[in-house]
């Protein structure tokens, strides 16, 4: 910078040197299609998640199962939704509907469950919450039953509980423990359960779980204590609303004989299915904001 400075009939030319210097915006950010840029990155960066999203999901399995009665083919079909509703900072509200046809060899069995969690989640570390569910077991006494008969059997349950999760940036942890109540006619039954579940993300779009169940008898040492096991793969592409999943389950039921014999039951087969999701853009996303929980065994 130059500054002419005049005194007594004399010119001075002084040079003043600026140690920090303003420098100009960068050439770039002046086109528009650059400014264009600039702001869509900002809108994404700062966009909202809804405070509403959910799925619909359709499931097919097919296998082998067993009862005390008999063995050959199990199959299942189900039908599923589920809605997450975020309230204040972290509050949120789940609510899940199911239903459910399996048969063993033409003998159905029906099962409808719906259920509600309340919780608290940060997406970033962990989510603790409480939930309780209804399930409806209709069935067929005998293989000559139909269920427009007048006497097929019914059988409503009720179960509620604790869950919590665990959430790092490529896996996540979910955890629950409750108890169930049985009525069926006059005969009464309550049980504990539990269940494990781990998902590992191998990007956001692509998810591997994971999940362990267990239930216990707690009033009537002859009952079945069950448990559960189902491992599955998940994908959504990118920008689309669809996903597919697949995978194996396993269920193997243990009854105590009075005369002090074991006696196991089991079904085992492979799954798999598609669901519509609304209200976010990933597998991870959905899980981290959206409906957090899975379905209950219908079991429970």
């Amino acid at each position: 910078m130059y500054v002419r400075v005049s005194s007594g009939g004399r010119v001075f030319l002084l040079a003043f040197i600026i140690i920090f210097p303003i420098e100009a915006p960068a050439a770039d950010l002046a086109t528009p299609d650059a400014l264009e840029r600039y702001r869509i990155a900002q809108g994404q960066t700062q966009r909202a998640i809804p405070r509403t999203t959910g799925l619909m999901e359709y499931r097919q399995s097919d296998g082998n199962g067993q009862n005390a009665r008999e063995s050959g083919r199990h199959s299942k079909v189900e039908l599923s939704g589920r809605i997450n509703r975020t309230f204040g900072a972290d509050w949120n509200l789940q609510g899940s509907l199911k239903h459910e046809r399996s048969e063993l060899n033409e003998r159905r069995t029906l099962h409808t469950q719906a259920s509600a969690h309340l919780y608290w989640r940060n997406p970033q570390s962990h989510a603790v919450g409480a939930f309780a569910a209804v399930t409806e077991t209709r069935g067929e006494e005998d293989a000559a039953n139909s269920f427009s008969n007048d006497n097929p059997y019914r059988d409503p349950k009720l179960a509620a509980g604790f869950e919590a999760a665990l959430f790092s940036d490529t896996a996540s942890l979910l955890a629950l423990a409750g108890v169930r109540t049985a009525s069926l006619e006059e005969y009464r039954a309550e049980s504990a359960f539990a269940g494990l579940g781990a998902r590992y993300y191998a990007s956001d779009q692509l998810r591997l779980g994971l999940r362990g169940t267990y239930e216990r008898p707690l009033d009537n040492d002859n009952a079945p204590i069950v448990y559960g096991l189902d491992a599955s793969v998940d994908y959504r592409p990118e920008a689309l609303p669809f996903s597919t999943f697949g995978g194996y389950r396993y269920r193997i039921e243990t009854v105590n004989g009075a005369d002090g014999t074991t006696r196991n039951t089991s079904s085992q087969g492979i799954f798999a299915g598609f669901r519509y999701h609304f209200g976010s853009e990933s597998l991870k996303q959905e899980e981290r904001f959206g409906p957090l929980w899975p379905d209950l065994p219908a079991g429970l």
